[in-house]
């Protein structure tokens, strides 16, 4: 269900944009979730009982684009730069994403996904301070 929301919301995106990524009105501390967004590029090299197991052929044949955890982490990494502006309901939906999927996904054993969960906390944060200073 949250999967064909998140679908609807990225359609309306394409066709009525509001991302802004102009990155020169980016809060500096915020850039640490670049760090984030570097490892989901690492994320898809991790085999579960093998731990990270880089090939060559992974930088173009592995299955990266296929896989919604490290995806979302660069998208919700992007949206978290310039935070609030830009498309909240998306932003709002990927967070509770992050949150739901990365903590499931961990309390099986999938430890590739706590930063998953750490910046889905960390956009939840955003989301809460930015509603307690509109108010």
């Amino acid at each position: 269900m949250i999967l064909g929301i998140i679908v609807y919301n990225w359609v309306r995106e394409i066709i009525h944009p509001t991302i802004g990524l102009d990155l020169n009105s980016v809060k500096k501390y915020r850039f640490f979730v670049l760090l984030l967004l570097i490892w989901s590029f690492w994320y898809s090299i991790y085999v579960y009982g093998q731990g990270f197991v880089f090939t060559v052929k992974d930088l173009l044949l592995s299955y990266y684009g296929l896989m919604p955890c490290p995806a979302t982490i660069v998208v919700l990494s992007l949206l978290t730069l310039k935070y609030p502006a830009g498309n909240r309901k998306l932003f709002n939906l990927l967070t509770i994403y992050a949150i739901i999927i990365g903590t499931s996904t961990v309390a099986t054993g999938w430890l590739p996904d706590i930063p998953f969960i750490t910046l889905g906390i960390y956009s939840l944060v955003l989301i809460l301070f930015n509603k307690k200073r509109e108010s």
